[in-house]
Protein backbone atom coordinates (compact mmCIF):
# COMPACT_ATOMS: atom_id res chain seq x y z
CA UNK A 1 0.00 0.00 0.00
CA UNK A 2 1.65 3.16 -0.87
CA UNK A 3 1.60 6.20 1.58
CA UNK A 4 -1.16 7.96 -0.32
CA UNK A 5 -3.08 4.96 -0.25
CA UNK A 6 -2.59 4.73 3.52
CA UNK A 7 -3.35 8.31 4.25
CA UNK A 8 -6.66 7.92 2.30
CA UNK A 9 -7.91 4.97 4.05
CA UNK A 10 -9.27 7.38 6.99
CA UNK A 11 -10.78 9.95 4.33
CA UNK A 12 -13.12 9.08 1.35
CA UNK A 13 -13.79 12.34 -0.55
CA UNK A 14 -17.37 12.42 -2.44
CA UNK A 15 -18.07 15.83 -3.91
CA UNK A 16 -21.08 14.76 -4.51
CA UNK A 17 -21.22 17.42 -8.10
CA UNK A 18 -24.06 17.47 -10.12
CA UNK A 19 -23.37 17.05 -13.74
CA UNK A 20 -26.20 19.21 -14.61
CA UNK A 21 -24.70 22.78 -13.98
CA UNK A 22 -20.88 22.84 -14.04
CA UNK A 23 -19.34 24.43 -10.71
CA UNK A 24 -17.54 27.79 -13.08
CA UNK A 25 -21.29 28.97 -14.26
CA UNK A 26 -22.81 28.83 -10.90
CA UNK A 27 -19.68 30.85 -10.10
CA UNK A 28 -20.59 33.02 -12.54
CA UNK A 29 -24.52 33.07 -11.80
CA UNK A 30 -23.16 33.74 -8.08
CA UNK A 31 -21.26 36.49 -9.36
CA UNK A 32 -23.07 38.58 -12.17
CA UNK A 33 -27.06 37.96 -10.61
CA UNK A 34 -26.65 37.10 -6.78
CA UNK A 35 -28.07 34.08 -7.56
CA UNK A 36 -28.95 32.26 -4.25
CA UNK A 37 -30.15 28.98 -5.79
CA UNK A 38 -26.30 28.56 -7.32
CA UNK A 39 -24.83 29.13 -3.65
CA UNK A 40 -27.21 26.63 -2.34
CA UNK A 41 -26.12 24.42 -4.56
CA UNK A 42 -22.57 24.69 -4.44
CA UNK A 43 -23.11 24.69 -0.60
CA UNK A 44 -24.58 20.59 -0.72
CA UNK A 45 -21.99 19.97 -2.78
CA UNK A 46 -19.27 20.74 -1.18
CA UNK A 47 -20.64 20.72 2.80
CA UNK A 48 -19.52 17.17 2.78
CA UNK A 49 -15.65 17.25 1.39
CA UNK A 50 -14.86 20.85 3.44
CA UNK A 51 -16.41 19.86 6.18
CA UNK A 52 -14.18 16.46 6.46
CA UNK A 53 -11.02 18.85 6.33
CA UNK A 54 -12.46 20.85 8.82
CA UNK A 55 -13.34 18.09 10.78
CA UNK A 56 -9.44 17.22 11.35
CA UNK A 57 -9.05 20.36 14.04
CA UNK A 58 -10.73 18.53 16.44
CA UNK A 59 -13.74 21.22 16.56
CA UNK A 60 -16.97 20.93 17.83
CA UNK A 61 -19.79 19.86 15.12
CA UNK A 62 -21.70 22.86 15.61
CA UNK A 63 -18.34 25.13 15.49
CA UNK A 64 -17.61 23.44 12.21
CA UNK A 65 -20.84 24.40 11.05
CA UNK A 66 -20.37 28.00 11.38
CA UNK A 67 -16.82 27.76 10.48
CA UNK A 68 -18.13 26.06 6.77
CA UNK A 69 -20.74 29.13 6.60
CA UNK A 70 -18.23 31.34 6.49
CA UNK A 71 -16.51 29.85 4.00
CA UNK A 72 -19.52 29.97 1.84
CA UNK A 73 -20.17 33.58 2.77
CA UNK A 74 -16.98 34.42 1.33
CA UNK A 75 -18.06 32.45 -1.69
CA UNK A 76 -20.77 34.46 -1.90
CA UNK A 77 -18.64 37.51 -1.20
CA UNK A 78 -15.91 36.98 -3.57
CA UNK A 79 -17.50 35.21 -5.90
CA UNK A 80 -16.54 38.01 -8.52
CA UNK A 81 -12.76 38.01 -7.74
CA UNK A 82 -12.72 34.49 -9.18
CA UNK A 83 -11.05 34.02 -12.51
CA UNK A 84 -10.66 30.62 -13.38
CA UNK A 85 -7.41 30.18 -12.94
CA UNK A 86 -7.76 27.11 -10.64
CA UNK A 87 -10.54 24.83 -10.29
CA UNK A 88 -13.89 26.20 -8.62
CA UNK A 89 -13.22 23.18 -5.99
CA UNK A 90 -9.45 24.83 -5.37
CA UNK A 91 -10.65 27.92 -4.79
CA UNK A 92 -13.10 26.80 -1.63
CA UNK A 93 -10.72 24.21 -0.31
CA UNK A 94 -8.15 27.31 -0.67
CA UNK A 95 -10.64 29.61 1.37
CA UNK A 96 -11.83 27.02 4.31
CA UNK A 97 -8.13 25.90 4.62
CA UNK A 98 -7.24 30.03 5.18
CA UNK A 99 -10.46 30.51 7.55
CA UNK A 100 -9.32 27.15 9.42
CA UNK A 101 -5.90 28.13 9.88
CA UNK A 102 -7.33 31.28 11.45
CA UNK A 103 -9.62 29.79 13.99
CA UNK A 104 -6.48 27.76 15.41
CA UNK A 105 -4.27 31.19 15.30
CA UNK A 106 -7.09 32.77 17.47
CA UNK A 107 -7.56 29.70 19.97
CA UNK A 108 -3.49 29.69 19.97
CA UNK A 109 -3.51 25.82 18.42
CA UNK A 110 -0.01 25.10 17.05
CA UNK A 111 0.93 28.78 16.36
CA UNK A 112 4.83 27.81 15.54
CA UNK A 113 5.83 26.37 12.28
CA UNK A 114 9.36 25.47 10.64
CA UNK A 115 9.60 27.38 7.75
CA UNK A 116 13.07 27.61 6.99
CA UNK A 117 14.03 27.52 3.50
CA UNK A 118 15.62 24.23 3.20
CA UNK A 119 16.94 22.66 -0.06
CA UNK A 120 14.84 19.67 -0.42
CA UNK A 121 17.10 17.50 -1.87
CA UNK A 122 16.40 13.08 -1.87
CA UNK A 123 12.81 14.17 -1.98
CA UNK A 124 11.67 10.92 -3.27
CA UNK A 125 13.53 8.88 -0.57
CA UNK A 126 12.05 11.23 2.29
CA UNK A 127 8.75 10.20 0.55
CA UNK A 128 9.39 6.23 -0.05
CA UNK A 129 10.84 6.36 4.07
CA UNK A 130 7.40 8.06 5.19
CA UNK A 131 5.58 4.58 3.19
CA UNK A 132 7.71 2.64 5.00
CA UNK A 133 7.01 3.86 8.22
CA UNK A 134 3.19 4.03 7.24
CA UNK A 135 2.98 0.32 6.48
CA UNK A 136 4.08 0.06 9.66
CA UNK A 137 1.37 1.38 11.38
CA UNK A 138 -0.79 -1.11 13.40
CA UNK A 139 -4.21 0.38 12.84
CA UNK A 140 -5.98 4.02 11.67
CA UNK A 141 -5.74 4.95 15.45
CA UNK A 142 -1.74 5.03 15.02
CA UNK A 143 -1.96 7.37 11.93
CA UNK A 144 -4.35 9.77 13.25
CA UNK A 145 -2.38 10.26 16.16
CA UNK A 146 0.40 10.61 13.96
CA UNK A 147 -1.25 13.29 12.64
CA UNK A 148 -2.53 15.58 15.00
CA UNK A 149 0.71 15.51 16.17
CA UNK A 150 1.70 17.90 13.42
CA UNK A 151 1.78 21.64 14.01
CA UNK A 152 -1.48 23.03 11.45
CA UNK A 153 0.23 24.38 8.93
CA UNK A 154 2.11 20.75 8.42
CA UNK A 155 -0.67 18.67 9.12
CA UNK A 156 -2.61 21.14 6.61
CA UNK A 157 -0.07 20.46 3.86
CA UNK A 158 0.17 16.75 4.64
CA UNK A 159 -3.93 16.80 3.90
CA UNK A 160 -4.08 18.91 1.05
CA UNK A 161 -1.62 16.83 -0.98
CA UNK A 162 -2.23 12.99 0.54
CA UNK A 163 -5.99 13.16 1.29
CA UNK A 164 -6.60 15.34 -1.64
CA UNK A 165 -4.44 15.10 -3.95
CA UNK A 166 -3.42 18.38 -4.60
CA UNK A 167 -0.04 19.49 -5.99
CA UNK A 168 2.45 21.70 -4.31
CA UNK A 169 1.59 24.51 -6.98
CA UNK A 170 -2.00 23.91 -6.38
CA UNK A 171 -1.54 24.05 -2.56
CA UNK A 172 0.87 27.32 -2.98
CA UNK A 173 -1.99 29.22 -4.57
CA UNK A 174 -4.64 28.02 -1.55
CA UNK A 175 -2.33 28.88 0.98
CA UNK A 176 -1.45 32.37 -0.70
CA UNK A 177 2.11 31.56 0.12
CA UNK A 178 5.30 30.46 -1.52
CA UNK A 179 5.87 27.37 -3.28
CA UNK A 180 8.98 26.79 -1.78
CA UNK A 181 7.33 27.15 1.72
CA UNK A 182 5.04 24.35 1.12
CA UNK A 183 7.85 22.27 -0.65
CA UNK A 184 9.65 23.25 3.23
CA UNK A 185 6.83 22.84 5.03
CA UNK A 186 5.92 19.21 3.00
CA UNK A 187 10.18 18.18 4.03
CA UNK A 188 9.72 18.57 7.72
CA UNK A 189 5.99 17.53 8.09
CA UNK A 190 6.97 14.27 6.28
CA UNK A 191 10.30 14.23 8.70
CA UNK A 192 8.01 14.25 11.89
CA UNK A 193 5.30 12.28 10.40
CA UNK A 194 7.74 9.41 9.43
CA UNK A 195 9.44 9.48 13.14
CA UNK A 196 6.33 10.00 15.08
CA UNK A 197 4.71 6.63 13.08
CA UNK A 198 7.49 5.01 14.28
CA UNK A 199 7.85 5.72 17.53
CA UNK A 200 3.53 5.09 17.92
CA UNK A 201 4.13 1.68 16.56
CA UNK A 202 6.68 0.39 19.38
CA UNK A 203 4.67 1.81 22.09
CA UNK A 204 6.83 4.65 22.47
CA UNK A 205 5.83 8.70 23.29
CA UNK A 206 5.41 10.61 20.22
CA UNK A 207 6.39 14.37 20.57
CA UNK A 208 3.70 16.78 19.76
CA UNK A 209 5.15 19.12 17.04
CA UNK A 210 4.97 23.10 17.82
Amino acid sequence: MTTSAALQASHVTNLGVSARIPDKQLIDLIALQRDRRALAELYNRYQSPVCGLLQRGGWHTKLIGEIYNDVMLTVWNKASTFRGESKVSTWIFGIAVRIRMAHNRKENRHQASDDREVEVVGDQAQRDALEQATQKADNEATLHAALTSLSDAHRTVIELAYFYGYDTQEIADMLDCPLNTVKTRLFYARKHLKSCIMALSTNTMCTTQV
